[in-house]
């Protein structure tokens, strides 16, 4: 199943969104996630969307407490092309949950840079508290995943030795739908990521390695 918010005054609703691109309200996306095999469950039993994709406000579909943890240089690829070597340990940046947006929606440029450095990112949605746990129950607490155009605005980033000026101006960080984990199946088994500039492809890859 598939998964996008639609913005009801300061509130977000989680959406099932079916293949036709009608949706239908599942909860308040805080209800949601305090219970998401029940809003799963829910969700199932619901036939055909009751209104068009089109016709919403969309937005982010994840609470507005969400934290968003970013992994630096997670693809080897762009890793040797930068001439940088892959650390023993991965280095994390975070985003602040205001930056992000549905996809499709115009982004700005800010104030000083030229343009915006684009992205193809696996964004991996967990729906419970994960502790000091293995694998394998950390991957039992990923509700789903969603490509993620993590938008670089480089000027400022190189500002400073830290990542988080460059990577949380306005509506920088496009997310796709949530696609549910049981869907998906392995990220490693061959997952496709694509991003769009203005309709058109600009990165391709299977998930980071």
């Amino acid at each position: 199943m598939k998964f996008v918010g639609r913005a009801d005054g300061p509130h977000t609703i989680i959406c099932r969104l079916f293949d036709d691109d009608l949706v239908a309200d599942v909860a308040e996306a805080t209800e949601f996630y305090a219970d998401v095999p029940e809003f799963i469950s829910a969700a199932a039993g619901l036939a055909a969307g009751t209104r068009s994709r089109a016709e919403i406000a969309e937005v982010p579909a994840v609470r507005p407490s969400a934290r968003v943890l970013c992994i630096e240089l997670n693809y080897r690829l762009h890793a040797a092309e930068a001439g940088l070597p892959i650390p023993e340990y991965p280095a994390f940046f975070g985003r602040w949950t205001p930056s992000l947006v549905a996809g499709d929606i115009p982004v700005p440029v800010p104030s000083g840079e030229p343009g915006l450095d684009w992205e193809v990112e696996l964004a991996v949605v967990v729906s419970r508290p994960l502790d000091r746990v293995d694998a394998a129950a950390a991957l039992g607490g990923v509700f789903g995943y969603a490509a993620f155009n993590d938008l670089s605005a480089r000027e400022h980033q190189m500002h400073s030795r830290l990542r988080t000026l460059g990577k949380n101006a306005d509506r920088s960080g496009p997310i796709s739908p949530i696609v549910t984990a049981d869907e998906v199946g392995d990220p490693a088994d061959g997952l496709r990521l694509v991003s769009r500039i203005n309709g058109e492809v600009c990165r391709t890859g299977t998930r980071p390695t």
